[in-house]
Protein backbone atom coordinates (compact mmCIF):
# COMPACT_ATOMS: atom_id res chain seq x y z
CA UNK A 1 0.00 0.00 0.00
CA UNK A 2 1.44 3.36 -1.05
CA UNK A 3 2.13 5.95 1.99
CA UNK A 4 0.27 8.68 2.06
CA UNK A 5 1.09 11.55 2.89
CA UNK A 6 -1.35 13.48 5.89
CA UNK A 7 -1.18 16.44 7.14
CA UNK A 8 -3.68 18.71 9.95
CA UNK A 9 -5.85 20.60 7.62
CA UNK A 10 -8.10 22.36 10.67
CA UNK A 11 -9.14 21.70 14.31
CA UNK A 12 -11.88 23.64 16.19
CA UNK A 13 -12.04 24.53 19.62
CA UNK A 14 -15.24 25.24 22.02
CA UNK A 15 -15.96 28.47 23.51
CA UNK A 16 -17.86 29.86 25.79
CA UNK A 17 -17.22 33.41 24.28
CA UNK A 18 -16.34 33.72 20.14
CA UNK A 19 -15.59 37.13 20.12
CA UNK A 20 -13.10 36.91 23.58
CA UNK A 21 -11.40 33.89 21.61
CA UNK A 22 -11.23 35.22 18.43
CA UNK A 23 -9.13 38.69 20.66
CA UNK A 24 -6.90 36.12 21.87
CA UNK A 25 -5.93 34.34 18.64
CA UNK A 26 -5.38 37.40 16.80
CA UNK A 27 -2.81 38.74 19.40
CA UNK A 28 -1.06 35.85 19.42
CA UNK A 29 -0.74 36.35 15.89
CA UNK A 30 -2.96 34.71 13.77
CA UNK A 31 -5.28 35.51 10.80
CA UNK A 32 -9.32 35.90 11.16
CA UNK A 33 -10.33 34.69 7.90
CA UNK A 34 -14.46 33.92 8.78
CA UNK A 35 -16.38 35.95 11.81
CA UNK A 36 -19.75 34.69 12.33
CA UNK A 37 -19.02 35.59 15.89
CA UNK A 38 -21.21 35.50 18.08
CA UNK A 39 -21.34 31.61 16.73
CA UNK A 40 -18.23 31.17 15.21
CA UNK A 41 -15.69 32.22 13.54
CA UNK A 42 -12.24 30.95 12.31
CA UNK A 43 -8.65 31.60 11.74
CA UNK A 44 -5.96 30.52 9.82
CA UNK A 45 -1.71 30.15 10.99
CA UNK A 46 0.75 31.34 8.35
CA UNK A 47 0.95 28.12 6.92
CA UNK A 48 -2.92 27.61 5.83
CA UNK A 49 -3.79 25.21 8.85
CA UNK A 50 -7.48 27.10 10.05
CA UNK A 51 -8.50 26.86 13.57
CA UNK A 52 -12.12 27.46 14.23
CA UNK A 53 -14.18 28.82 17.07
CA UNK A 54 -17.19 27.57 17.99
CA UNK A 55 -19.96 28.61 20.50
CA UNK A 56 -20.25 25.40 22.38
CA UNK A 57 -23.82 24.12 22.07
CA UNK A 58 -24.18 20.56 22.64
CA UNK A 59 -22.89 18.94 25.94
CA UNK A 60 -20.07 17.23 23.90
CA UNK A 61 -18.70 20.71 23.28
CA UNK A 62 -16.48 21.47 26.55
CA UNK A 63 -14.98 24.56 26.69
CA UNK A 64 -11.50 24.25 28.40
CA UNK A 65 -10.91 20.70 27.96
CA UNK A 66 -8.81 21.14 24.70
CA UNK A 67 -5.38 21.17 24.21
CA UNK A 68 -3.48 22.25 20.99
CA UNK A 69 0.46 22.24 20.38
CA UNK A 70 1.76 25.26 18.29
CA UNK A 71 5.06 24.63 16.56
CA UNK A 72 7.09 27.98 16.42
CA UNK A 73 10.28 28.70 15.01
CA UNK A 74 10.63 32.40 16.74
CA UNK A 75 9.24 31.06 19.95
CA UNK A 76 11.05 33.70 22.05
CA UNK A 77 9.12 36.58 19.78
CA UNK A 78 5.55 35.27 20.46
CA UNK A 79 6.66 34.54 23.94
CA UNK A 80 7.35 37.87 24.73
CA UNK A 81 4.57 39.15 22.97
CA UNK A 82 2.38 36.94 25.07
CA UNK A 83 4.05 38.23 27.95
CA UNK A 84 3.57 42.34 26.61
CA UNK A 85 -0.05 41.21 26.36
CA UNK A 86 -0.20 39.98 29.25
CA UNK A 87 -2.02 36.89 28.13
CA UNK A 88 -2.59 33.98 31.03
CA UNK A 89 0.69 32.26 31.23
CA UNK A 90 0.32 28.87 32.28
CA UNK A 91 3.98 27.78 31.85
CA UNK A 92 7.54 29.75 31.73
CA UNK A 93 9.56 29.57 28.56
CA UNK A 94 11.90 26.51 29.41
CA UNK A 95 14.34 24.86 27.66
CA UNK A 96 14.16 20.73 27.41
CA UNK A 97 16.58 18.36 25.58
CA UNK A 98 14.31 18.23 22.89
CA UNK A 99 13.83 21.98 22.36
CA UNK A 100 11.81 24.83 23.95
CA UNK A 101 7.99 25.36 25.09
CA UNK A 102 5.48 27.63 27.09
CA UNK A 103 2.05 27.07 27.65
CA UNK A 104 -0.83 29.82 28.04
CA UNK A 105 -4.62 29.25 28.91
CA UNK A 106 -6.77 30.65 26.17
CA UNK A 107 -10.03 32.87 27.39
CA UNK A 108 -11.91 29.15 27.89
CA UNK A 109 -8.89 28.25 29.47
CA UNK A 110 -7.97 25.64 26.70
CA UNK A 111 -4.21 24.64 27.22
CA UNK A 112 -2.67 25.95 24.52
CA UNK A 113 1.61 24.43 24.64
CA UNK A 114 4.12 26.53 22.30
CA UNK A 115 7.36 24.20 21.22
CA UNK A 116 10.20 24.51 19.18
CA UNK A 117 12.02 21.37 18.61
CA UNK A 118 15.71 21.20 18.64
Amino acid sequence: MPRQEMKLDSAVLYSNDVTAAVRFYTDLGLSLITDKSPAFAALAFENGVQLAIKKSTEERESPGCQTIFIDSANIEEVFAKAKSKNLNIRKELTTQPWGQEFSLWDTDQNKVVFVKRS
